[in-house]
């Protein structure tokens, strides 16, 4: 479906024509007016029929929890259902970290994007470099402390057990660390039979 039929449903199931000028971006948000805008689609979620769904406390023992869903508003767009506040936030807004949605009016199915509270979670959206994978190398050889080093070190010796020079060197442990400065930190241990 083009995003010119989209709008077009928009505006017509929430019977507010400029809706559709807005999704479109020719129109700014702020040209809505501050009245609810009931949704007359497809909509999912029942809040008179409460539910029982089974979660996890603290100590990961199953407990049910009952709870009554709020309605809303459903519409289908490239082969997926979304729910018509998020996709609405999304063509006006365009948030680039991640977020959750929360209500601030009491009218069912509304879907006026200022009646939506836009809380956004610490999580970014992860961007990638060209070739697709991100970068987690440390870097240049500066950036390493001698204390990291020796911490890791620590660990090689405790978990691993190596017996040679290439031992050490070939442990996934060292693979970004300079071999000059783990060979001072086995010497600083009394590992000179390991260098």
């Amino acid at each position: 479906m083009k995003l010119t039929t989209l709008a077009k449903r928009l505006a017509e199931r929430s019977g507010e024509p400029l809706l559709e000028q807005i999704a479109l971006g020719n129109k700014p948000l702020e040209d809505l007016g501050p009245d609810c805008l009931p949704w007359t689609g497809t909509s999912r979620g029942n809040s008179n029929t409460p539910r029982a769904t089974k979660r996890r406390g603290r100590d990961n023992l199953p407990y049910l929890e009952i709870r009554s869903d709020l309605p809303v508003g459903v519409i289908q767009y490239n082969g997926k259902e979304h729910r018509v506040p998020r996709l609405l936030i999304q063509l006006t807004q365009q948030p680039s970290v991640e977020f959750r949605l929360q209500q601030t009016c009491s009218t069912p199915l509304c879907v006026n994007p200022h009646h939506f509270e836009v809380i956004q979670l610490n999580r970014e959206v992860p961007q990638h470099d060209p070739e697709g994978v991100p970068d987690f190398s440390f870097g240049t050889t500066d950036e390493v402390t001698v204390e990291e080093v020796e911490e890791l070190v620590e660990i090689l010796l405790d978990e691993h057990m190596p017996a040679t020079w290439t031992d050490v060197i070939s442990n996934t442990l060292m693979e970004d660390l300079p071999p000059e400065m783990i060979r001072d930190v086995l010497k600083s241990l009394n590992k000179e039979h390991l260098t």
